[in-house]
């Protein structure tokens, strides 16, 4: 009986293990595992619950209900931590240029909408040309 839960609790450690090394943003601690830690590399700071903040606050501008995919997460914690925040400031305006691009895609999208009016059209282009500039200041 002893011998079981031995292998069980060892089973259970080298799954936990294993999905850690899958996705090394989300470092899953004993115990937490109904809510992963979000490593550093995502924020450029170590208060959880900063960045949970500013993970929310990104998701939210894509989709103010939090309607989003597992894709969609995904791709947003995959580009903040590609910019690599060194600090709590850095993560800040990563997460504003992630935000900034969905928007700007948004409205490229509604410019491409067939049978738009022309004020429409001009409308969407000329907001999504001062978001493309804001990104690449």
């Amino acid at each position: 009986m002893a011998i079981e839960r031995e292998e069980t609790r060892r089973s259970r450690a080298k799954r936990s293990a294993a999905k850690s090394q899958e996705d090394p943003r989300l470092d899953r601690s004993p115990g937490f595992a109904e809510r992963p830690r979000i490593a550093r590399s995502i924020s450029g700071c170590e208060d959880e619950d900063f960045s949970r903040n500013l993970i929310h606050q990104v998701v939210a501008a894509q989709s103010p209900d939090y309607c989003v995919s597992d894709q969609q997460l995904n791709a947003v914690l995959a580009a903040m931590t590609a910019m690599q925040p060194a600090d709590a400031l850095e993560g800040m305006v990563s997460a504003q240029l992630v935000a900034i691009h969905h928007a700007a895609m948004a409205c490229y999208r509604r410019a491409a909408i067939d049978g738009q009016s022309f004020d429409g059209w001009r409308e969407s282009l000329n907001q999504a040309s001062k978001l493309s500039r804001t990104f690449a200041l």
